[in-house]
Order: C-alpha cells, then structure tokens, then sequence
C-alpha cells in the first residue's frame, strides 16, 4: 500500500466530524442479500429531509452499497446531504434534531405508539426475530400489517414521480410495479385517483406533506 502523506486523526479530531457520538467501529458487519425496496425506503427518508430542510438542501442522494442494484450489502441506507456550508451546523442540524425529538416525545406522552423493532423494520435494518415477530409488533404499533404499509408507502412513490413528471411507464419500472395495470389498480385502492388524474394534477392529496 502507498504510505500516507498525512497523520492518522486523533480520537478528537474524529468526533468532531460527528454531528453525535462517532459510532465504535469493532463489531462484526452483517451483509444482507439485496433488498429491491432499499430504493423505496431511501425515497421515504429522503422525502422527510426534504420536508424539514426545503431549499436549504443542495444535493440528496442514495450512496453506499444499498443503493447498487444486486449488491449484497450492510442493510443500512445510508444518505448523502449536501448544504450550502455544512460547517454552519446551526442552519440545519437543530430542525433535523427537533424533529426527531418532537416524535421522541410524543412516544414518552403516550400520544404515539413507537417500537423500536417496527423503525427496525421501516428502514430496513436487520432483526434476529422471525417474520411472525415483527409482523406482530408491526400490527399492535401500527394497526396494519407490513405488507399493507409497504404498498401503500410504495403508491406514495409512485404518486410523487407521476406528480414530478415521470412517465407512467418509468413509474412502474421505478416503484417496481409488475405492469400498467398493477399501478393503476395500486393508486385506485389505495389513492383513490389513475396515474393519469395524478399527471394532470386533478385533486390535492394531502398524503403527500410528509407528517413523520
């Protein structure tokens, strides 16, 4: 190997880069097969950023290896943001924190329901329980089974690309629908509009402001 120009980083320098604790790097790393919703959970997340930064955001993007399709990878999506100065942490950390807190304390009140095996699932992570289990938790925390919330959180992808202009045939290829008709009846059940009333913009669906 080449030898370094520079000096290995000191432990500070190394958490200073760190918006929280820098993670211990010293466990085994599980690789999963690839996941083909890796792609739908980036957009969920990505869409929550969106809403919170706005125009403060100058690139969003899926990297690392959850996001080549067929790789087998750590089953974690990880998410590059771009700000203007991410050195001016004050400008966006605080709103993505508050969030997150504001959530956290509505679960402590009572007010919401949170499992920590149901965002487990959500995002993807890796789980030593059976589908049993976590389909379980999924229905007691949110009073729908896994599969339900996948498709519907699956038609809210779809709606947003046919809303930013894809095609209807990008939009099956992109939200991974099997054909035409298999969007088509996905939006009707679950939007109650076509892909083409979604193009032309016909009704307001308010699904779309991301509420958590």
């Amino acid at each position: 190997m080449p030898k370094q120009d520079r000096a290995d980083y000191s432990d500070d320098e190394i958490q200073a880069a760190w918006v929280e604790k820098a993670p211990q790097l010293n466990s085994t790393v599980t690789l999963a097969e690839y996941d083909p919703d890796w792609p739908e959970l980036y957009q969920r997340e990505a869409e929550r950023i969106r809403t919170i930064l706005g125009d403060r955001i100058v690139q969003l993007e899926h990297v690392g290896s959850t996001s080549v399709p067929g790789l087998c990878a750590k089953p974690i999506i990880d998410i590059m943001l771009i700000v203007a100065d991410s050195s001016e942490e004050s400008a966006y950390v605080p709103d993505l924190e508050n969030a997150e807190s504001y959530v956290a304390a509505l679960a402590r009140r009572g007010v919401i329901a949170r499992d920590d095996v149901v965002e487990a699932a959500i995002r993807g992570g890796g789980q030593p329980l059976t589908i049993r289990s976590i389909q379980r938790h999924f229905r007691a925390t949110t009073g729908m089974t896994h599969g339900l919330f996948r498709r519907i959180e699956r038609a809210r992808h779809a709606t947003l690309l046919l809303r930013d202009g894809a095609s209807i045939l990008d939009t099956v290829h992109e939200a991974g629908y099997f054909d035409q008709a298999h969007l088509t009846r996905s939006l009707g059940v679950l939007i109650g509009e076509t892909p083409a009333s979604i193009m032309r913009h016909d009704a307001q669906l308010s699904f779309l402001y991301k509420t958590g």
